[in-house]
């Protein structure tokens, strides 16, 4: 189900990016205004993207649902990992994807001695939360995350 894309694979990164542009306009519209996208959309490009996965710092998954893309997962590396996006495409929702992936993903991070996952959540996101309660994960901290052009994003990080 879960696609990891490589640093060289020029293809699947744009077909993330592709899917990231969604997510940016569905998932931060209501709480960015429309002329605030590019200052999303500066780490969109194939090379940031190809180097951070380079570096290790982040994972990028493309996620493969009856042989079609169904949606896009992001996982900042760390002494915790965390997922910054899981975003699923609208014909894919309401078939328990959502927690198939957070389960493959566990056993992903399990093979690598890797015992904890965080997940960020926009504090305003609170349907989405209820999700999030329901796949096991708690809420253990609140912050603010500067993106840049004086854009302030509040989350709630979340630890399963």
């Amino acid at each position: 189900m879960l696609i990891e894309i490589k640093h060289n694979n020029k293809d699947k990164i744009e077909e993330y990016i592709k899917l990231n542009s969604l997510f940016i306009r569905e998932y931060y519209l209501p709480v960015i205004k429309e002329n605030d996208i590019p200052t999303f959309e500066i780490f969109n490009n194939i090379q940031t993207i190809a180097n951070e996965i380079k570096e290790k710092s982040h994972r990028y998954y493309l996620i493969n649902f009856n042989n079609e893309i169904a949606g896009a997962l992001l996982l900042e590396n760390g002494n915790i990992p965390c997922i910054y996006q899981i975003f699923i495409l609208k014909k894919y929702r309401k078939q328990k994807l959502s927690y198939k992936i957070i389960n493959e993903l566990e056993e992903i991070l399990k093979k690598e001695n890797i015992n904890q996952i965080k997940l960020s959540l926009l504090e305003s996101k609170n349907k989405l939360a209820k999700i999030v309660d329901k796949w096991g994960f708690k809420k253990t901290e609140t912050s603010a995350r500067y993106i840049g052009n004086n854009i302030y994003l509040y989350e709630n990080i979340y630890s399963l």
